[in-house]
Order: structure tokens, then sequence, then C-alpha cells
């Protein structure tokens, strides 16, 4: 009987994972590049906040990222990108979540415009969302 349970346990847990889409390329071509942090809203109050000096994040042809504040590199790492199953934000807009290797948060992000860039803390519920601008 406890082998029967087993082996039934085993074939769900094999049966029942999904394998996750990667996003597509165009759309990770299009986070490419410098971005400057504008403006950030969120936490337990919902306050809206502008950054305290310059912060900026740069993503790489190469899946490397850096995070800087005042032109000091803060974070460094690689990230990957994955589609989302659902959206989240809005029905109409393809989702993705980046994993960065180095934190423990992933972020969704939409691009809204090709020069905006909007940040939002994935599956926190009182989290962050952040608006960039391409810096050209």
């Amino acid at each position: 009987m406890k082998k029967t349970i087993y082996i039934a346990l085993v074939t769900l847990a094999v049966f029942s994972c999904k394998k996750e889409k990667s996003a597509p390329a165009s759309t990770h071509n299009n986070l490419i590049g410098k971005w400057n942090l504008v403006v950030f809203s969120g936490g337990i109050a919902g306050g809206v906040y502008r950054p305290n000096g310059k912060a900026t994040v740069e993503f790489n042809t190469d899946s490397t990222y850096k995070n800087y504040a005042n032109n000091l590199i803060v974070d460094q790492g690689t990230y990957h990108i994955r589609a989302m199953a659902t959206p989240v934000y809005s029905p109409n807009v393809k989702d993705s979540v980046i994993y960065y290797s180095t934190r423990s948060n992933t972020q969704s992000y939409v691009l809204k415009a090709p020069d905006t860039l909007l940040l939002f803390d994935y599956n926190i519920t009182d989290g962050y969302s952040y608006k960039y601008v391409r810096i050209k």
C-alpha cells in the first residue's frame, strides 16, 4: 500500500510540473540599455517618491546588469527573463519577470513606450513600482 501511494505521488509530481516559458527575444532586446529612475511608489503607506540623487540601472546584451547610485555601482550580476503565464497589470500587455542572480526579489516589467520602463516588485503585497526613462 505504501509503495502504491509513493508511486502515485511521484507520478503526480512529475506530470504536474510545467516548464517556464522564456520571454521573446524582441522583448528582451527592448530592455537593453541604461535607464534613469525618475519616480517610485508603493510600500505600506503607498507614497510617491523621487530618488535622492541619481539612480540608474543598466541591462546588457550578455544578460548582465548593473545598478548605480550617483554613478557608483551598488549591485551587479546576471539576470534572465521569463514570460508570465497570465498578465498581472493589464490583460492587453504581456508581462515578463526579471530574475536577478544577486537578489532574492524578482520584478515584472512593462515597456510603456520605447523610452519608458516600469518595474514592479513581483509577488510582494506592499511592493514598489519604479518608473525609468531611457538614457540616450
